[in-house]
């Protein structure tokens, strides 16, 4: 039998406190013979800058807080997030080595897209396994994708990108409007002028892209996000590849998509991603990246956690922000501390509302092939501020808390759960 822990998005930016209450969450942590959470915090230290753009805010740590990640017992963490690239390569890198000198294995990142995707290994008493790492991301942010070497040209650090597109779909009438308002403003001179030159090319004709939103005529209104067939295909390929020497195979993914309006749940195409990865042979897919949490389902007898929203949220703990971010977001740039980035936060941002308090630590057992246990501890993020080290900092809850959140969530798998004491257990 080997046993796994799976915690979600680690923002840890300070020393965690060493208090009673905070006792419970370490034990039930310990028990798994993996351990694994994603750190969305680079490490940085004085050879690193702040890159032109970060992941929706600049998320840095000291290399001191490794050992709060030692001390918790985590073995296993992901590099693969929107905040691997915020202090450029040198932070990238420098993330790798610390926890490299610290004895934690690491994937999603890497010198080269080949490094970035390959597995890290962990090595139990109760089997060997291999974590693999991918951040589903969009926009300004396919700019962290690592690349590899070509003739001789040397390769490019960088993460392990999943990306995808999307496309959106009209009705005939709708697209003829589209098209007018295309047409009459001439928004494709300059992309004609382009193709003519031979700058642009392999333009769908059945898309109308109208500055880089794509529609398409379909029978009824809607939308549809694929997969990059190329960047899944590698992840499979690692995935059959590292079986070849270990027992299990666990992949992460970061991924912020939500299916339309609702936070709870996940994206059409989460749900292909994370199916295609255990038909490839991973035991588990383990989904963070949208800081609220998501549902559970089980599928051909593993798990797949769509996303275990916010773990340690040390998000107030800013004590300088770079000038990129004044100029960008308007802050004062003679605010000093957590005054320049926090004073003109919205009421509904990711330090306001409740549900990004909540989430689960799942625990999980493997008989051989056979997913023979999942049960659930309720975490509450702590929002006190009194004192403040105890805030961000995960505190075992009342299953009552998040119960409801989670049946919502899972309820498009058909997934079941039970309250068995303090735990939550799927029925399987």
């Amino acid at each position: 039998m080997i046993s796994f822990v799976a915690a979600g998005d680690s923002m840890l930016r300070d020393h965690l406190p060493n208090t009673p209450e905070f006792q419970k969450v370490r034990d039930f942590l310990k028990r798994g013979d993996i351990r694994f959470t994603n750190l969305e915090a680079t490490i940085i230290d004085d050879s690193c800058f702040a890159n032109t753009y970060s992941g929706g805010g600049y998320i840095f740590t000291e290399p001191y807080v490794v050992e709060d990640l030692k001390d918790l017992g985590f073995n296993a963490v992901s590099c693969a997030n929107n905040h691997a690239m915020d202090f450029s390569y040198n932070g990238l890198l420098n993330t790798r080595k610390c926890l490299k000198a610290a004895g934690i294995p690491c994937a999603g990142s890497g010198s080269s897209l080949y490094e970035a995707s390959k597995p890290a290994f962990i090595n139990t008493n109760n089997g060997r396994v291999a974590l693999l790492c991918q951040a589903a991301l969009n926009g300004d942010y396919v700019h962290a994708r690592a690349g590899d070497p070509h003739h001789d040209f040397k390769s490019r650090p960088g993460i392990n990108l999943l990306r995808s597109s999307k496309e959106f779909h009209v009705t005939e009438e709708q697209m003829a409007v589209l098209q007018e308002i295309v047409d009459k403003t001439d928004m494709h001179g300059a992309k004609k002028r382009s193709m003519a030159q031979g700058y642009t090319y392999g333009v769908n004709p059945e898309l109308l892209d109208m500055a880089g939103v794509k529609f398409r005529v379909a029978e009824k209104n809607g939308y549809k996000v694929t997969c990059n067939q190329k960047d899944l295909d590698r992840m499979c390929k690692h995935i059959k590849g590292a079986l070849m020497n270990c027992d299990h195979a666990i992949v992460s993914l970061h991924c912020h998509a939500i299916r339309g309006g609702d936070d709870l749940i996940a994206d059409y195409y989460m749900q292909d991603y994370a199916h295609a990865c255990i038909d490839a042979g991973a035991s588990a897919v383990i989904g963070h990246g949208t800081h609220v949490m998501q549902g559970i389902e089980i599928y051909n007898g593993k798990p797949i956690f769509y996303s275990l929203a916010n773990f340690i949220y040390q998000i107030k703990y800013a004590t300088r922000v770079p000038m990129d971010i004044c100029e960008t977001r308007g802050y004062d740039p003679d605010d000093v501390g957590a005054d320049a980035m926090f004073r003109k936060l919205a009421p509904g941002s990711l330090t306001a509302h409740e549900r990004y308090y909540k989430t689960m630590l799942p625990y999980f057992e493997f008989e051989g092939d056979k997913l023979t246990k999942l049960e659930i501890l309720p975490i509450k993020v702590c929002r006190s501020q009194q004192p403040y080290n105890m805030a961000g900092v995960p505190l075992a809850a009342d299953p009552s808390e998040i119960i409801e959140q989670l049946e919502y969530a899972s309820k498009p798998y058909g997934t079941q759960f039970e309250i068995d004491g303090d735990l939550i257990r799927v029925k399987l």
